[in-house]
């Protein structure tokens, strides 16, 4: 039998990107650019990606070029403090779901 895999990642570092920084731009400069909006569940099929990592990222390039309200720009997302992470103890009274483990000494 196999010996299970730890999970070693650093709480504290984003996720790694699932699809290559390169793609993401090509796919919402291929959209922007395109005459006629092209489905973005047909587009994604064709660029390999999940459809709703697509529909993120013109989402989020609209909201940069200030053509969409109600979402922050990549530059103030940057600008935001780390989310708070609770301690197990408060996680557990307060019904909430971790993402992931939190030291009883983080922030709460």
């Amino acid at each position: 039998m196999g010996v299970p895999v730890q999970d070693v990642r650093n709480p504290d570092l984003p996720a790694p990107r699932q699809y290559p920084l390169e793609l993401c731009e090509l796919a919402v400069r291929t959209y922007r650019t395109a005459e006629a909006k092209p489905v973005i569940r047909r587009m994604a099929e064709e660029l390999g990606v999940h459809h709703e990592a697509l529909r993120g990222w013109i989402r989020q390039a609209q909201a940069d070029a200030g053509e969409r309200d109600g979402l922050l720009t990549t530059e103030k997302k940057e600008e935001l403090p780390p989310p708070l992470c609770f301690p197990r103890s408060c996680k557990r009274t307060a019904g909430l779901r971790a993402r992931h483990d939190c030291s009883p000494l983080s922030n709460g």
